[in-house]
């Protein structure tokens, strides 16, 4: 079940490996149905008429890789030069805004194209490894069969209806019965001899108290002796049993089962050592992706806002002001974007930082944090209230990370309220420590509070507040690491409360 789970998220969550000529057919559809919405929602897109060409680039990246957006791109260019900017029917452009508006979404396609065919691969590669985990998954389940059929012991289980669901090839000899005549069936029932001996009672003790059993007892109907080992599973009860009328032959079977035990511990711990290298291996793969993100992306970003800025420096005499505004909106939008990186590694960082308790100041290190705010501005009059000497036993790294977003928040939200007033107190609430900042800034209304602690939402309009949506969802990733939970309070112009907990540290926590 784990398997088929695995192959349908392999499946859903990765693009198909299209063969070349299809990945260019997908470039080319998507460019041509790009253009032709264009050309019907022209009057209604205005500026914007490249966005459906920049959707199609995209498409064709993701599902054909790197050539095939490349190819998007250029089509629609050519598209864009021949029916769209004059003069049409042409592949000049007589417009100097409209060749830096070409240029421009040459530049950004590009970018998408590398972008999307990046997250192609990483796509294709995810869906090979968890083939690759199915696979090892399902030969270790076919060794285990194997395992259990080349035994020397005989072997049943059966669930907790005593029904038989499945015997190997020596249970079969030992008891002279063939498997399809007990698959399904009830174990006394078919053994009536068996009911009311220890067979039965020490099956049934077996599934009532969980705990593993070993007996030997006598079997008439056979005139055998059995040494019996019966384990509790979810299911029912696993049984192992051998002949041991003849001690020596007896001693001899329990030797090899004890190898097979070994054997079997041994593949167990052997499984266990590459699960563990495949997760260091996960976590491996995780820093240089973080450190592609970092760097790689960046490298685009600077020189997309180095090109605006030497055209800005270059053509200034020649540039109209809705081109400067272009060029502004570009720039503008490229550090944006760096922001949003620098945000999404931060949050991706928290999650895998090894978590370093220990006692640390809450209100002195809430002071740091302010002092630095407050030297950014330092012409803002904010009334600080402090509640001193509060500790808590938490990770000081990211509890700096957790206050530096609650209270940049709370700084932030207060710039235009002519008495600015932030709070840092703690609470006892339900029996657990739990610690609050409050602002009298511009609040938000709660029926939105769902939305508050995920990335990218955001509550407030951009040219009011800046931000990129990322701090609130770092606060509630540090708090979780900690045991704790986040939460907030607030009706619009009447200010926030953002509450959090930090679970393990609470018999510390709070004033003292």
């Amino acid at each position: 079940m784990r398997s088929g789970h695995m192959q349908r998220l392999s499946r859903s969550g990765a693009p198909p490996q299209l063969p070349g000529l299809y990945r260019f057919m997908i470039a080319v559809g998507a460019t041509m149905v790009g253009l032709l919405l264009t050309g019907l929602l022209a009057p209604l897109l205005g500026g914007s008429f490249f966005v459906f060409a920049l959707a199609a680039v995209a498409l064709s990246a993701l599902y054909g890789g790197l050539g095939a957006g490349l190819l998007a791109t250029f089509l629609a260019a050519v598209g864009f030069c021949f029916l769209f900017l004059p003069p049409i029917g042409s592949i000049r452009v007589q417009d100097p805004r409209d060749s830096l508006r070409l240029i421009i979404f040459l530049g950004v396609s590009a970018l998408m194209s590398g972008v999307g065919a990046s997250l192609r691969q990483s796509l294709l590669q995810t869906r090979t490894r968890l083939a690759e985990r199915e696979r090892v998954d399902r030969s270790a389940q076919e060794r285990a069969v194997e395992l259990l059929e080349s035994t020397s012991d005989a072997f049943f289980s059966l669930d907790r209806r005593f029904l038989v669901t499945y015997l190997n090839q020596e249970a079969e000899r030992v008891l002279g019965r063939k498997r399809e005549t007990l698959m399904g069936r009830n174990l006394w029932a078919e053994f009536p001899e068996a009911v009311g001996s220890s067979f039965q009672h020490e099956y049934q003790g077996v599934m009532t108290s969980g705990r593993p059993v070993q007996f030997v007892e006598f079997y008439k109907p056979l005139q055998a002796w059995f040494e019996v080992r019966a384990f509790p599973t979810r299911s029912g009860l696993s049984v192992f049993f051998r002949d041991i009328s003849e001690q020596r032959a007896a001693d001899q079977a329990l030797r090899d089962s004890e190898r097979r035990y070994r054997q079997l511990a041994a593949e167990l711990e052997q499984r266990v050592r590459e699960r563990t290298a495949q997760l260091a291996s996960t976590n491996e793969e995780l820093e240089a992706f973080s450190y592609s993100v970092s760097h790689d992306l960046r490298a685009p970003l600077r020189g997309i806002d180095g090109f605006c800025q030497a055209v800005e420096e270059d053509e200034e005499s020649t540039l109209s002001p809705s081109a400067r505004g272009y060029l502004e909106r570009v720039r503008r939008a490229s550090t944006r974007m760096g922001q949003l990186i620098d945000d999404l590694l931060s949050l991706s960082r928290l999650s895998r930082a090894e978590l370093r308790r220990q006692p640390v100041d809450l209100t002195a290190l809430a002071q740091a944090v302010l002092a630095e705010l407050a030297a950014r501005e330092p012409g803002r009059d904010v009334e600080l209230r402090l509640q001193p000497e509060l500790r808590v036993d938490a990770d000081p790294q990211l509890l700096r990370v957790l206050l530096e977003n609650l209270l940049g928040n709370a700084w932030k939200f207060t710039q235009r309220v002519e008495r600015a007033r932030i709070e840092l107190s703690a609470i006892r609430k339900e029996g657990r420590i739990v610690y609050c900042v409050r602002d009298n800034g511009a609040g938000f209304d709660m029926k939105y509070a769902d939305k508050l602690f995920t990335p990218f939402q955001r509550l407030h309009e951009a040219k009011d507040f800046p931000g990129t949506g990322i701090g609130l969802a770092i606060v509630q990733r540090v708090a979780h690491r900690h045991g704790g939970q986040a939460w907030a309070e607030s009706a619009p112009g009447q200010g926030a409360a953002f509450f959090f907990s930090l679970e393990s540290g609470a018999p510390e926590g709070g004033p003292v």
